[in-house]
């Protein structure tokens, strides 16, 4: 990649945060309503204990994605501790928090220099699977991660110790860092493979030629 490029991409990616930060403000809620069903089997794979809708809440001023959990089962914590069928566990994340991981990865991919058409459009296309994970590996760990945490706060209340579970530790590394973290990583992969599948192609061409000749 030639200097000038490099010297171009701080200019991009602030251009590109800007253009997303916008994207979000107006239709993210659209944006990330269209992902609620994928959004909700994660949520069941995370949680089979609990079941319930995921929708838009106002709250505080600001828009919230709400999961309205309820346990599908009798839950039991310890010796003196249960949570019965049926009981509310409701959580949620503010939509600016969700769209936050999307926003870094998004910027990344667009912003960092592309040398062809062809790598730009398979960027694109490994791009969208990678706005997917990113934001099945957020948004869904944060929203079962807080139901977790309350759960295992009542649990110590109640005299029943226990340690923190699996999503609760997963949850708390997301927001000590791992929100901007795993977008990161994630772009710089999708950066990665449509650069090595351009590379692909260059291998292939001199053997086409090849194979052309009489």
């Amino acid at each position: 990649m030639q200097r000038a490029e490099l010297q171009r991409v701080p200019l991009r990616l602030i251009a590109a945060w800007l253009a997303l930060s916008a994207l979000g403000l107006f239709a993210g809620e659209f944006l990330i309503g269209l992902s609620r069903p994928a959004l909700s089997l994660m949520l069941t794979q995370l949680a089979p204990g609990l079941s319930g809708p995921l929708e838009f809440i106002e709250h505080r001023g600001q828009r919230h994605l709400r999961f309205n959990a309820r346990t599908t089962s009798p839950r039991t914590l310890g010796p003196m501790a249960a949570l019965p069928a049926g009981q509310p566990l409701p959580s949620s994340a503010s939509l600016a928090h969700v769209l936050v991981p999307l926003v870094i990865f998004g910027s990344l991919v667009v912003a960092w220099p592309a040398r062809s058409g062809a790598e730009a459009w398979r960027r694109l296309i490994c791009g969208s699977v990678g706005a997917a994970l990113v934001l099945l590996l957020t948004t869904p760990v944060q929203l079962v991660g807080l139901i977790e945490l309350a759960v295992h706060d009542y649990a110590q209340q109640q005299g029943a110790p226990r340690a923190p579970p699996l999503l609760v530790q997963a949850m708390l590394m997301l927001e000590g860092g791992g929100r901007w973290a795993l977008p990161v990583a994630m772009a710089t992969l999708v950066i990665a493979l449509a650069r090595a599948a351009r590379r692909s192609d260059g291998w292939a061409e001199p053997l086409g030629r090849a194979a052309q000749k009489p």
